[in-house]
C-alpha cells in the first residue's frame, strides 16, 4: 500500500504541479502547530484551487509525515500568543520511537529498552503511585528508572538529540546525591517526578518541549543533597549552606546550584550541544521552579496565581494579568532605543510568561505534596517519614543547645503526624482546589485531599514505620561510576 507522501506525491504529478520557488507562491502558509494531515489537507486544498506551492512548503509537509508515526498528532509547541487568553488543549505528543531507532545505535537502543521495558505502564501512569512497588520493579534504582523512563516516553531524548548513556550517567549521580534521611530522599524525589508527569498530563497544558524537559529536571533535582533538617535550622546555626546564599531559601538554592555543577561536568552534560539560548531558558525555570517549594513562599506563590487568574465569586478569567510586563514598562517608556537597552542590561528576560510560571510553580508545589493525593498507605507512611525527620532534627537542637526546640520536632512530645487536618486544611487543600479551578481535569487531586483530611489521625503504633527499608541493599551497590 503505498504511503501517504507518495498518495499526495502522485497528486502532484496528475496535476503537473511540480513545487518551485517564485514570488507567485506566498499564500499558501503551512502551520507549524497543527498536524501533518491537517497541512497536508490544506495545501491539498491550495492545489485544487489552482495554486502551486513553494517547495519549502511542500517539503515541510513531506517531513511532517515521513517522520511521525502518527499523522494526527501535532508537534510539540507553545503558543505564545494565545496562552494568555485561552487554554487549548494541549496536542498528544508523536510517537518518536521510529525515529528514535533510526537515531542510535542498536547497542544504545538496547541499553534503553532495558531500563523502560523493565517498567510497567500502570506503575507510572496512575495517581495512586506506589513508591515501594515502583523500587522493586527498578531494582531501587527509581529515581534514574523514572526519568529515563519518562525521558524516552515522552520523545525528549529524540527531540533534544541526547545520549542516552551519558544522561543516566548523570541520573546515577544525582540518585546518589540524595541521602540516607527519612524523608527528604531519592523515594520522594521519585513521587514527586511522578506527580509532575502526571499534573503535566492531565492538566493538559501546552507547553514545549523546552519547558516540558526543564518542568521534569526540576522535580529531579529539586532536593539534591537535602540535609534532612529545615532551613530554619540551617540560618540559625550559620551553616555554610545558609550563608553562602544569604539566608535566602538556602536548601533549594543549594538544590539547584549542586545539581548544575554536576551537570556542567564533561562527563555528565547530556545537553552540552543545546544552544545557549536554550540552556539559558532551561536554567531559568528550573530555577524558578525548584525556588517555588520553599513553604516560605507558599502563600506569595498562591496569591500570585490566584490574581493573575482573577478568581472572584468562583469564576476562573484568563484575561491577562494585571502586573506589567516587560513589553507594558517599555510601551509605556517610548520605543527609544536607549530605553530598551537599558530596562534589557539590569531586568533578566523571562523565559516565560506569567500565566504558564506560575501555573508550573504551583504544578511543582503540589507534586512536592503528591502524597496527599496517594493511598492512605503510603500517605501516612510519608507522613510518619517526616515525622521521623523532623524528631532527629528536635534531637540536634536539643544536642546544640539551641534557643528552643521547633514546635512538633520534639519527639517527647505531639508531632506533625497530630497536626495533619491542620495542615491540610491551611496549605495543601486550597493550594490542590485553587489549581483544579484552572485545570479541572485535575480534580481527582482535591478530592483525595479532602478524604484524607477526614481521616482520624492513624494508630501511635504506625509510627517510626520503616522510612528506607526499600533501600537496605542499596549500600551494596556501586555508585562510583556515576561521580
Amino acid at each position: 500500500m503505498p504511503s501517504a507522501w507518495e498518495r499526495f506525491k502522485s497528486i502532484l504529478l496528475k496535476k503537473k504541479m511540480l513545487p518551485s520557488d517564485t514570488d507567485d507562491c506566498k499564500e499558501f502558509t503551512r502551520s507549524d502547530t497543527q498536524s501533518p494531515i491537517e497541512n497536508t489537507l490544506r495545501l491539498l486544498q491550495y492545489i485544487e484551487d489552482g495554486r502551486m506551492p513553494l517547495r519549502d512548503d511542500v517539503l515541510f509537509v513531506k517531513n511532517q509525515l515521513l517522520e511521525t508515526s502518527n499523522i494526527h498528532s501535532p508537534p510539540i509547541y507553545y503558543d505564545h500568543d494565545t496562552f494568555g487568553n485561552a487554554f487549548k488543549t494541549a496536542p498528544v505528543y508523536p510517537d518518536f520511537s521510529v525515529k528514535y531507532r533510526k537515531s542510535f545505535s542498536r547497542e544504545k537502543t538496547a541499553f534503553i529498552d532495558n531500563i523502560v521495558n523493565a517498567i510497567p505502564d500502570d506503575l507510572v501512569e496512575t495517581w495512586q503511585f506506589d513508591i515501594r512497588s515502583f523500587c522493586r520493579a527498578t531494582k531501587n534504582r527509581p529515581l534514574s528508572s523514572l526519568s529515563m523512563y519518562l525521558f524516552y516516553r515522552e520523545g525528549l531524548i529524540t527531540f533534544f538529540d541526547i545520549d542516552p548513556e551519558v544522561l543516566y550517567k548523570f541520573l546515577l549521580r544525582i540518585e546518589h546525591g540524595y541521602l540516607d534521611v527519612p524523608f527528604h530522599n531519592i523515594k520522594h524525589a521519585t513521587c514527586v517526578l511522578q506527580g509532575m508527569h502526571m499534573l503535566l498530563k492531565y492538566s493538559e497544558i501546552s507547553i514545549d518541549a523546552t519547558i516540558h524537559l526543564a518542568c521534569y529536571l526540576s522535580a529531579i533535582i529539586h532536593d539534591f543533597e537535602h540535609k534532612g533538617v529545615t532551613n530554619t535550622f540551617l540560618i540559625e546555626t550559620e551553616d555554610e549552606i545558609a550563608i553562602t546564599h544569604n539566608d535566602i531559601s538556602p536548601l533549594e538554592h543549594h538544590h539547584v546550584s549542586a545539581a548544575f555543577k554536576i551537570l556542567r561536568r564533561k562527563e555528565f552534560h547530556f545537553l552540552k550541544h543545546l544552544s545557549k539560548a536554550k540552556m539559558e531558558r532551561i536554567r531559568s525555570i528550573v530555577v524558578d521552579l525548584v525556588l517555588a517549594t520553599d513553604m516560605n513562599n507558599h502563600f506569595d506563590i498562591l496569591s500570585k496565581f490566584r490574581s493573575t487568574f482573577e478568581f472572584s465569586q468562583g469564576n476562573v478569567s484568563c484575561s491577562s494579568s494585571t502586573s506589567p510586563t516587560h513589553s507594558d514598562i517599555l510601551t509605556s517608556s517610548g520605543d527609544d532605543e536607549q530605553v530598551h537597552e537599558i530596562f534589557n542590561f539590569y531586568v533578566r528576560k523571562k523565559e516565560i510568561d506569567n500565566k504558564l510560571l506560575y501555573s508550573l510553580q504551583m504544578m511543582m508545589k503540589c507534586a512536592d505534596l503528591s502524597h496527599f493525593w496517594h493511598d492512605e498507605k503510603n500517605y501516612w507512611d510519608s507522613v510518619y517519614q517526616l515525622e521521623d525527620e523532623f524528631f532527629r532534627q528536635g534531637d540536634l537542637e536539643k544536642m546544640l543547645n539551641t534557643k528552643r526546640i521547633t514546635p512538633y520536632f520534639d519527639r517527647d512530645k505531639e508531632g506533625i503526624s497530630t497536626k495533619q487536618y491542620e495542615f491540610i486544611k491551611t496549605f495543601v487543600r486550597p493550594l490542590f482546589k485553587n489549581i483544579c479551578k484552572v485545570y479541572p481535569k485535575m480534580k481527582y487531586i482535591e478530592k483525595q485531599c479532602i478524604h484524607l483530611q477526614d481521616l482520624p489521625t492513624s494508630p501511635a503504633a504506625h509510627h517510626g514505620s520503616e522510612h528506607n527499608d526499600e533501600f537496605e541493599e542499596n549500600n551494596g551497590l556501586d555508585c562510583t561510576k556515576a561521580h
